[in-house]
């Protein structure tokens, strides 16, 4: 699964975090510059009063340095591993769910349309999208009504 949102909803809900990319962090999520290290918080971890600072108060539990919250906010790179990881995935899938995503933010609307060359995109979303006319098949809906009925179906 490849996110862009950054409320770690996808993490509370039990999904594998082996088996999700987020592409613009998780606001519960520091990372150690020191050692890698990294503490899924049960809060908001963002600090910084400035757009790109993102050292927060707290220290590293195995090496004492400096945590960073891992928000990506416009105009920083997207983490190298989580973007390299989503398309290699896009390029396997046979099938792409593009729900509640405007479409329009690269590198990562690339992925849907990477996956519609050789396998189905369906587009879940109230507005149109720069990629409905090669969407295999287009939802004009809400996220959560659209999943609970999918859930209900399955």
């Amino acid at each position: 699964m490849v996110s862009q949102n950054t409320d770690g909803l996808h993490i509370r809900s039990g999904f594998n975090p082996e088996r999700l990319a987020e592409l613009h962090g998780n606001r519960c999520l520091e990372k150690c510059k020191k050692c890698g290290a990294q503490f899924l918080r049960d809060f908001r971890t963002r600090e910084a009063k400035k757009v790109h600072e993102h050292q927060t108060s707290r220290k590293c539990e195995k090496c004492n340095g400096i945590l960073n919250d891992s928000i990506i906010n416009f105009g920083e790179n997207l983490p190298e591993y989580e973007l390299n990881r989503s398309f290699e995935e896009g390029y396997k899938a046979d099938l792409c769910l593009a729900m509640g995503s405007s479409l329009t933010v690269t590198p990562a609307a690339d992925i849907p349309k990477e996956v519609s060359k050789k396998g189905r995109l369906i587009i879940v979303n109230l507005q149109s999208t720069p990629l409905d006319k090669i969407a295999y098949m287009r939802i004009n809906g809400m996220c959560e009504d659209v999943m609970k009925r999918l859930a209900a179906k399955m």
